[in-house]
């Protein structure tokens, strides 16, 4: 039986296209068997190799080995488009970014790497704080430096590229670029504004990671504020009590442990 799929979808610039390509450049590989061509992509995330197949209208079944969960296709005109950006056989060492997307697609096809090969986090910090970063990791130093200058024309700091060098370990070698605090925020909220696909996973962490940060800030805000009690009104008090209320209550799944001081 023949698999449909949208073979058109490489051929108009629009969010999803954009945003498939930056998932392929992460975690998709060119393969050639005889004179056929395929493109593949895989992800622990079912959801999102699902809503990739979904936007573009594919009937590829969706395989799953060892927790894995992969697709692809095998359409010429699909993959001669791909190949026209950059897409090239065995690309993890030596990929440089695409060639041609518009600016204002720019965004989505790095969440769509992002999605692939990015990541949220906290780390230790100074005096026992934590701070959160985000970040980028690739095989390719030639794609890390461009991807780098890309998100930096978007609005982050340009971060510097690192190489990673974990070969007596196993792990083998790779770089990375990371961004903190501030940058995170501005990152997220490139990525994510009127963002209709995306990795549920990874929004969802930002939004813990994010709402987490500012909780305590609030708790710290607040622990100043009754210090000085008497200077500052009731009402707000309670308010700033509330909104630390509702921070606890979906922190710990609807169950508010707030602490009257």
């Amino acid at each position: 039986m023949v698999k449909s799929i949208n073979e058109e979808f490489f051929d108009t610039w629009t969010e999803e296209s954009a945003y498939v390509l930056g998932y392929i450049w992460a975690d998709g590989c060119l393969t050639k068997n005889k004179n056929n061509y395929r493109v593949s992509f895989c992800s622990n995330d079912k959801e999102i190799v699902e809503k990739i197949n979904r936007v573009m209208k594919s009937e590829y079944a969706i395989s799953e080995y060892k927790g894995s969960y992969s697709t692809g296709f095998s359409k010429p005109r699909m993959i001669k488009k791909l190949r026209s950006f950059g897409l090239i056989e065995r690309k993890s060492l030596d990929k440089k970014f695409p060639v041609g997307i518009p600016s204002e697609f720019l965004r989505h096809f790095v969440r769509g790497y992002f999605d692939g090969n990015g990541y949220f986090t906290y780390e230790a910090w100074k005096n026992g704080k934590r701070r959160l970063i985000s970040g980028f990791a690739t095989g390719s130093g030639v794609f890390a430096e461009q991807l780098s200058g890309v998100v930096h024309e978007l609005g982050m700091k340009h971060a510097n590229v690192q190489h990673i060098d974990r070969r007596k370990s196993g792990r083998g070698q790779y770089y990375q670029m990371r961004y903190y605090q501030r940058d995170t925020v501005k990152l997220a909220d490139v990525m994510y504004k009127d963002a209709t696909i995306y990795m549920e996973r990874k929004k969802k962490l930002y939004e813990e990671c994010s709402f987490a940060k500012a909780g305590e800030k609030a708790l710290a805000f607040l622990f100043v504020l009754t210090v000085r009690k008497r200077e500052v009104g009731s009402i707000l008090l309670r308010k700033i009590r509330r909104v630390v209320t509702v921070w606890h209550e979906n922190r710990n799944g609807g169950r508010g442990d707030f602490v009257e001081v």
